[in-house]
Parts: structure tokens; C-alpha cells; sequence
């Protein structure tokens, strides 16, 4: 038995090693290309600044001193834990439960925090000094290839708020409508002419009593597109943006902006803040010429640019103190929501789920970065030697750069379809604490085959309430008087139960709703009256956005949470950890 039972460990390890091995054998080399494309990231940005061999050799000595600082940060660090692990254990313990927290504890907690704070902020004033000698040490073409904190406030600002141009917007909806059956154009007609009226009226900052207008233009101008046979539209689809502002009357408008070629700050400090900065300048052979200067690889939009950096996050980048604190600050937070145990336990699997998303775009953009290494090695060769790169290998840079904004905005994807099934976890008062509004990447960023669908399950709802009001406009006066009550409450029974808030009120709005439309002319209702009367009414009814992008006003002005929040602790490696703990059952206080 002794002999069998060692037999069958052996062919277990042998097993798991057969199943880790080719595990393991990826992983070291997503790992050493990781590495490799970093190194590069470090030598492309010395070449882009066009740093000469004194320039080197001065700095070399600035980037040795920050990894001194962040060494005697990491010290610091490890004392603060040493002597605040027990009381942050306590603290995270009584979190979870939903707990109070002892004023011993809690005094503890605030010095750790503090001494954290204290212990950063000398070692963020040693990078700023050393940014300071770094930029005294470039030349005024070279600081000229640098952002000020002003301009890069602007210019990101700027692009969390541009928006495609109305024209071109117009132009894209119809060339989507082309697309679509009678039956599904004429089902999504008014909705898709009451969405461009709304976002015409927004860019352009005009009227909103121009809507009504605006939209009975935009319907001319899709019918007249759908009449046209395909080499008619072809002919004139190069012109439609021209086309669109001319029959619109819309003022001329600038192209999106682009973010410049231009270095920020913060990316100075981070690259003198790297480890391996000082090494890999060290190695740096000077030449006599200086090859051309590099474009900037990276991600330009401000909410892509943090979703790409969730592609190489992971909890060891963080101390074990940072990790605690963080720990108790998603505690913090959902206690504040008022998440309870059962709640935690409806968010884990979404966390959980997000997670695992989050990790498979982690694996394809490292598969990338392995499938290019042959390349980031004759790259950094190049670099070291000063030399020119070939075209092969600004293609292999082009490409991940590419692969790395596709996995950023895949990453923000996945964050709201899980912050879309958290909103239904919560309960109404949980709710107006968030603003639920996803980046504006998102919402741009939608395939307009994703939005037709919307506005068939939307022009569902509006074909329903049509029904009832050309029904009601049927039936004899004294006939309606008797049954509009029970009509109107069975059609709200399909929205919304009759115990909900607002039900009666509902029930009176679509009473007056309907009365407004036994006075419309047969003629002006035939004309379009009833589907707009329709739309108009399912607002009234709080049953259609009143904006139908993804980006709506906030559900509470006064929200404590945005959307960013809740990317930032669904995403935490740490959160599954947090709501494990907080479905346990509570421990009696003082209880080990």
C-alpha cells in the first residue's frame, strides 16, 4: 500500500508538471518580452529627447539617485508594516463584517496613514528634484518636445470632450441605415431623427427648442437617402458630409483634436523613476550623428492611456502596506454604498468574471509582445548602437502600440458590461450615490450596429404605446371615459408593477397623453403625429432616455462615486478577497 500510494504521488507531480510546464514556458516568455519591449520604451524616449553622451552621463547619476529614494521608501515601508500588520488585519476584519472599528485601532490606522503619506511625499519630492536638474540639463529645441502640466491638462481635456463633427455623425447614420430592411428602418426612423436632432443641438450649442425642427429635417434627409439606388448615394457619398452641413445649416466645424507628438512630464518622471533607467543608459554607445527623432509610441486618449496601464498592473507591483490600505479603502467604499452580505455575494462572481476578462486581454497583449520579440531584440540593439531603426521594426512597434489600444478599450468594454449588472445589484438609494456615465471612448467608440439594436428594442416599446393611443382615438367618447382607467393601468402593468412609486402618477400623465391625441386631425396623425406623440409620451413615462447615446446626464448631480470609481475596485486584484470576507459571518468583536 506504501508502494502504491508513493506511485500515485508521483504520477500526480508528474502530471501537474506535464500540465504546468507548457504554462509556465509561456509565462517567462510573455515575461522576458515584457522586459525587452520596456527596455526599448526606456531607449525610444531618450531618442526622441535626442540626448547627447554629456546629457547621458549627467542624468545616469539622477535616475541612480531615485532608486536610492525608493529603496529608503520601500525601508520606510516595510517598518510601518512590521509594526501596523495586526491592527490593519483588525481594522480589514471589522470592514468586512460592517463592524465599527476601536478607537485604538482606528488611531493606529490614521498614523499609519499618515506616516505613508509623510514617507511618500519625501520620496515624490526626490523625483520632482531630480526632474528639475534633468530639464536644466536639455537645450530649448529639447524642452520644446515636452508638455507643460498646463498644456497637457488642456490638450487632454480637449479630448475627453471632442466629438465627432454633426456632419460626419449624420453621414455615418446614413450610411448605416442603407444597411437596414423597410421594416427596421421604418421602426428605428423617428428614435434615430430625434438622436441626431439631440446631438446637433449639443455640438452645436444651439436651441433646444430647435429640436422639433431639426428633427423633421433629419427625416427628410434619411428618407430622400433611402430612395437613392446605390450608385446614385456611392456618387454623392464622398460629398455627404458637405451635403449634410449645407441642408442643416450647420456652422463650419474644426476636425477632432490629435494629440501632438509631445512628451508629458508625467511620462519624464516615470522614466526616471524606472529601475532599470540608469542600466540601460549606461549601456548607450555614442556616435557622431544622431539618427532621426522617433514618433512617440503610446496611447493618446487620457481614459485609454489608464486602461492600458491595467495591462501591467498586477498586486506585486504593491507593497504588502499599500495592499492593506488599499484593502481598506474598497471596504471603506462598499460600506459606504452599504453593501451587505448578500449584495457581496451578487458582486463577487461579477468581479470575479471581470477579473478573468481583465486577465485574458493581459495574455494577448503579452502573446503580442512574444510574437514581436525577435524584433524588440534587433530594436534594442539598434538603439544602444545609436543606429537608425529599419522599417520592419517601427512596423513591430506600429502593431503592439495598436494591439496595446485595442486591449485598453476591450478592458473599459468589459468594465462597463460588469458596472452595467452592478447597477441591478443595487438598490435605488445605493444607485443615486453613483454616476453611472461610462468614458466618453466608450460611447464613440460604439458599433453602430450595436445602436440600431437599441433602437429596435426601444421602437418596440414605442410601437406599443401607438397602439394604445390609435385605439383610444376609436372609441366613442362616453365609451372611453368608462374604460380609459382600466386601459391605461394594463398597459403600465408591462413597464412597471402597480406598487411601484409613481404608478398613479403614470396612469394620469398617459390619461392626459391620450386625450392630447384624440384632438390630433386624422391627417396630421397619418403625417408622423402618432410616433412622435409616442416618443414624447414614453419621456413623459421616464420609459425612454431622454439622451439614447451611452452618455447620459448623471443619475444624482450630488453622486459621491463615478464610473472610474468603480472600474478602479471591480478591477482590484484585492476586491474578490474584500467580499469574501465581507459574506463570511461576523466574528464577536474582540473574539480572535
Amino acid at each position: 500500500m506504501k508502494t502504491h500510494g508513493n506511485l500515485a504521488i508521483a504520477l500526480i507531480v508528474t502530471i501537474l508538471l506535464v500540465a504546468i510546464g507548457p504554462v509556465m514556458a509561456q509565462r517567462d516568455a510573455g515575461t522576458a518580452a515584457q522586459t525587452e519591449y520596456q527596455a526599448i520604451e526606456v531607449l525610444l524616449l531618450a531618442r526622441y529627447l535626442q540626448l547627447t553622451d554629456e546629457q547621458v552621463k549627467a542624468i545616469v547619476p539622477l535616475a541612480t539617485e531615485i532608486a536610492q529614494a525608493r529603496t529608503a521608501f520601500t525601508t520606510e515601508l516595510d517598518k510601518l508594516q512590521e509594526s501596523a500588520a495586526k491592527t490593519l488585519d483588525e481594522v480589514i476584519a471589522a470592514r468586512a463584517a460592517g463592524q465599527s472599528t476601536g478607537a485604538a485601532s482606528e488611531k493606529t490606522l490614521q498614523e499609519t496613514v499618515t506616516e505613508y503619506r509623510r514617507a511618500y511625499e519625501v520620496y515624490e519630492q526626490k523625483i520632482v528634484a531630480a526632474g528639475d536638474k534633468m530639464l536644466q540639463l536639455l537645450t530649448d529645441s529639447q524642452q520644446a518636445l515636452i508638455e507643460t502640466p498646463a498644456e497637457t491638462a488642456e490638450r487632454e481635456g480637449r479630448l475627453l470632450t471632442a466629438m465627432t463633427s454633426p456632419e460626419q455623425y449624420v453621414a455615418q447614420h446614413l450610411i448605416m441605415i442603407r444597411s437596414l430592411t423597410r421594416a427596421d428602418y421604418q421602426a428605428v426612423r423617428p428614435l434615430l431623427a430625434r438622436d441626431v436632432a439631440m446631438y446637433i443641438v449639443t455640438t452645436v450649442d444651439a436651441d433646444a427648442e430647435m429640436m422639433a425642427t431639426l428633427t423633421e429635417m433629419t427625416l427628410e434627409i434619411m428618407d430622400q437617402s433611402m430612395v437613392l439606388s446605390d450608385a446614385q448615394f456611392e456618387n454623392i457619398r464622398p460629398d455627404l458630409p458637405q451635403i449634410i452641413a449645407e441642408s442643416l445649416q450647420l456652422p463650419g466645424q474644426t476636425a477632432p483634436l490629435q494629440a501632438p507628438a509631445r512628451l508629458k512630464l508625467l511620462q519624464l518622471d516615470e522614466w526616471l523613476t524606472n529601475p532599470t533607467t540608469a542600466k540601460l543608459l549606461g549601456e548607450l554607445q555614442a556616435t557622431e550623428t544622431q539618427p532621426s527623432t522617433p514618433p512617440l509610441y503610446g496611447v493618446a486618449s487620457p481614459e485609454l492611456e489608464i486602461a492600458a496601464r491595467r495591462l501591467r498592473e498586477t498586486t506585486e507591483t504593491r507593497h504588502k502596506l499599500e495592499q492593506s490600505l488599499d484593502m481598506v479603502d474598497i471596504l471603506t467604499v462598499l460600506n459606504d454604498l452599504l453593501v451587505g452580505p448578500e449584495q457581496a455575494a451578487a458582486l463577487l462572481p461579477q468581479v470575479t468574471g471581470l477579473r478573468t476578462k481583465y486577465a485574458a486581454e493581459q495574455r494577448r497583449w503579452r502573446d503580442g509582445l512574444v510574437k514581436e520579440r525577435s524584433q524588440f531584440v534587433k530594436t534594442r540593439e539598434a538603439l544602444t548602437k545609436n543606429q537608425s531603426l529599419p522599417d520592419e521594426q517601427a512596423d513591430a512597434l506600429d502593431r503592439i502600440t495598436e494591439a496595446e489600444v485595442e486591449s485598453a478599450f476591450m478592458i473599459l468594454s468589459a468594465a462597463d458590461e460588469t458596472i452595467k449588472t452592478v447597477q441591478g445589484i443595487l438598490d435605488d438609494e445605493q444607485r443615486l450615490a453613483i454616476d453611472w456615465r461610462p468614458p466618453v471612448c466608450l460611447a464613440q467608440g460604439e458599433p453602430l450596429e450595436d445602436k440600431m439594436e437599441r433602437l429596435l428594442e426601444l421602437s418596440a416599446s414605442i410601437s406599443d404605446l401607438s397602439r394604445l393611443l390609435q385605439q383610444v382615438r376609436l372609441i366613442e367618447p362616453i365609451t372611453y371615459q368608462s374604460t380609459a382607467s382600466n386601459m391605461t393601468e394594463q398597459f403600465l402593468r408591462r413597464y412597471m408593477p402597480p406598487q411601484t412609486p409613481g404608478f398613479d402618477q403614470a396612469v394620469r400623465q398617459l390619461i392626459d397623453l391620450q386625450m392630447q391625441a384624440r384632438e390630433v386631425p386624422q391627417e396630421q396623425w397619418n403625417a408622423g403625429t402618432a410616433t412622435l406623440l409616442s416618443i414624447e409620451g414614453m419621456e413623459r413615462l421616464g420609459l425612454l432616455p431622454q439622451d439614447l447615446s451611452p452618455i447620459a446626464t448623471p443619475a444624482n448631480p450630488n453622486a459621491v462615486y463615478n464610473w472610474w470609481d468603480l472600474e478602479q475596485i471591480l478591477s482590484d486584484p484585492l476586491t474578490p478577497d474584500c467580499l469574501k470576507k465581507m459574506t463570511q459571518p461576523p466574528q464577536p468583536q474582540g473574539e480572535e
